[in-house]
């Protein structure tokens, strides 16, 4: 899907502070005013982008429902599945099952643990 144009108006505005973080359409990488929630996968997008959506932008699976979630409602994404969740206790109960899967594929869990280090290599050679 390519990028759009920003709506003419995207939400209300409301106080930020500095260093809150925003989240991103992935589709037209404008921050996100209003969620566009899609069911079942629970990935995450602005409404506007949602509105013309079929199947997911990043699973492609057949969408069944959109819904509707304001920016000061918020939710909490997953960095590993980009997965959207209402709460910090729905997030860690998903990261938790997450880490058991990768847990129980010794494949992943070696990728994982290559992709770690590589990771706090780069880390430590970046503070010398």
């Amino acid at each position: 899907m390519a990028a759009r144009e920003a709506p003419a108006q995207v939400g209300h505005l409301h106080a930020k502070q500095k260093g809150d973080r925003v989240h991103m359409c992935i589709c037209c990488e404008y921050p996100i005013a209003v969620y566009g929630r899609v069911w079942p996968c629970l990935h995450a997008y602005c409404l506007s982008c949602t509105s013309d959506m079929k199947q997911c932008y990043l699973c492609q699976s057949d969408i069944s429902r959109i819904e509707r979630v304001p920016c000061e409602n918020g939710l909490y994404i997953s960095a590993a599945t980009m997965q959207s969740f209402k709460s910090e206790e729905e997030l860690a109960q998903h990261a938790q099952q997450v880490r058991s899967n990768i847990s129980a594929s010794p494949a992943l869990a070696a990728a994982t643990r290559v992709e770690e280090q590589s990771l706090w290599t780069e880390w430590r050679a970046e503070r010398v």
